[in-house]
């Protein structure tokens, strides 16, 4: 007997996979996001599939859309770092720092030796003004990786901040007394 529709196998989804790349190369948003729809809660490049209907949702500029396909990403795949930094940054570029600090908090609690994470919390709690939990994030992320830069820099940058406040503080100051005790 002839089969004239295809089973929906893994071969099947496979063909799919590789249509939907190609529709990516060709810049065809919509047809791309339709074949990765299809996929996205299958088994054949599971991981990939999402991360390609992630990027041609940012193509299109549907930011509820990505931010779906994050947030569910995340739960199916918790081993996968990759779609909870994406959902950070989207918070930290947003202006939502507040939201970003609670995925930090998901994500340290789910891998706490991870030094980056909380140096991007100290970042982010300096640049929201928690001056004492940036310190507390910035000191935690050089105690797990002493050589990280970008911690050492950050924590420059919230005393020499604190430094430029008090100094300005003190220019007006006219009691010579307290202006050299400030």
């Amino acid at each position: 007997k002839i089969q004239v529709k295809m089973p929906k196998d893994t071969v099947y989804q496979q063909y799919e996979y590789y249509a939907a790349l190609f529709a990516i190369q060709g810049q065809m948003h919509d047809e791309a996001i339709a074949i990765l729809e299809r996929l996205k809660n299958g088994e054949v490049e599971a991981i990939a599939v999402n991360q390609f209907l992630y990027q041609e949702y940012v193509e299109k500029k549907d930011t509820a859309a990505f931010l779906k396909v994050l947030e569910d990403a995340m739960v199916r795949f918790p081993q996968e770092p990759w779609f909870l930094q994406n959902l950070i940054n989207h918070y930290i570029f947003s202006g939502q720092e507040s939201v970003a600090v609670d995925y930090l908090n998901k994500a340290i609690e789910r891998e706490p030796n991870v030094a980056q994470y909380h140096m991007i919390k100290g970042n982010i709690n300096a640049n929201m003004g928690n001056i004492e939990q940036a310190l507390a994030d910035y000191d935690r992320a050089l105690e797990l990786d002493p050589t990280l830069v970008d911690a050492v820099a950050g924590k420059g940058r919230v005393y020499y901040n604190k430094a430029v406040k008090m100094n300005e503080d003190a220019a007006y100051i006219q009691d010579q007394k307290e202006y050299k005790k400030a």
